[in-house]
């Protein structure tokens, strides 16, 4: 048993994985795991820990090193991809440059969210039955995501966090010029490819603890300049706010992961009692639904629209139950995105796209 945090971390997580009974609808034990490497000191860290473990015997699925290439942020990003490649190439891992269409990017509401979004699909393309996607989100990530969640106003059941495990839908990369290296072996387009098992190996593992390793073994890795720029949200929270509540809390991880923990089950709970709520929905139906089953069936609706989650907040979402369960029925409409609206009539609430 490895007495490095990280690679402990990896080895447990991928032991209960492997060993814990799974419920109906968990995937099968992956036999191919795809390694999502930024070249940023997380990413490394878990290149290097996985294929130490893997050189060992102790991780047996077969590793492969995959970089997304957004093009957006010029030089820097082509290094990011050299240093991803060259990680991959001295650990002997397979590796595969994955390339996204900036112009797409950049013309979406959200650039964050449609380059997150975009990132998944590239990497879930790479993958067939039996694959998995490891990415790098360690317990700063969890918190930072948690604080975040509870400052903009999550809906219920409140802020979830980051999940260990969640589903990708494949989509086939786009790429705007050749691979640096070949992609040997990938699985040829078909219909309804079914969906990739994300997991967050690192979730309990402090920032600390994957510096430190960074460092034991002298890892080279980039920095990206924008995580510095506290002009931005979740780089204000890293920089500024999670290191004065940890002087005080300095069990903070831990209490906000459990609480992330907490408000998953109560969604699972919740996503249970909503599934069989369907829209358009009659007023009457919707007066006679708990407002918490409401709003979870209207934001699984409007995720399965094509709504980023990050128009989804708790103050949207009662708005328009409210409006939804108004006895007066006077009609109303949200806007829920660029195309996607709430549309409440005398007698229904439905989701259509906006003309």
């Amino acid at each position: 048993m490895p007495r490095c945090p990280v690679q402990l971390a990896l080895l447990t997580f991928w032991r209960n994985l492997t060993t814990t009974h799974p419920r109906p609808q968990s995937p099968p034990t992956p036999q191919r795991l795809l390694l999502a490497c930024s070249a940023g000191g997380d990413s490394v860290a878990l290149t290097h820990a996985a294929a130490h473990l893997h050189r060992h015997n102790v991780l047996p699925a077969e590793l492969r090193v995959a970089h997304v290439h957004h093009h957006l942020r010029g030089p820097d990003a082509d290094a990011d991809a050299q240093a991803a490649a060259t990680l991959a190439d001295t650990l002997g891992l397979p590796f595969h440059l994955l390339h996204l269409d900036s112009d797409a990017l950049r013309a979406a509401s959200n650039l964050e969210s449609a380059a997150r979004d975009a990132r998944y699909a590239a990497l879930a393309g790479l993958c067939r039955p039996g694959d998995a996607v490891w990415t790098a989100h360690h317990a700063d990530d969890q918190a930072e995501t948690v604080l975040m969640q509870l400052l903009r106003g999550t809906a219920p059941p409140g802020p979830r966090g980051i999940r260990p495990t969640r589903h990708l839908t494949p989509s086939p990369p786009n790429p705007q010029q050749p691979p640096r290296t070949p992609s040997r072996g990938l699985p040829q387009a078909g219909p309804d490819p079914p969906p990739i098992p994300l997991h967050r190996p690192l979730l309990t593992v402090p920032r600390t603890a994957l510096t430190a390793y960074l460092t034991r073994h002298r890892l080279p890795h980039r920095t990206d300049a924008t995580n510095a720029d506290t002009t931005r949200t979740r780089a204000a929270l890293r920089h500024r706010v999670l290191p004065a509540l940890l002087d005080t809390f300095p069990n903070l991880h831990r209490r906000l992961a459990d609480h992330a923990a907490d408000a998953a089950d109560l969604a699972e709970l919740l996503d249970t009692l909503a599934a069989d709520v369907t829209f358009p929905l009659s007023r009457t139906a919707a007066r006679r639904l708990p407002r918490p089953v409401f709003c979870t069936a209207l934001r699984r609706e409007a995720l399965r629209l094509g709504v980023s989650s990050d128009r989804l907040h708790r103050r949207t979402l009662h708005a328009i139950h409210r409006a939804a369960t108004d006895p007066a029925g006077h009609p109303r409409t949200f806007l829920l995105g660029q195309r996607i609206q709430a549309h409440i009539t005398p007698a229904h609430i439905s989701l259509t796209h906006t003309t």
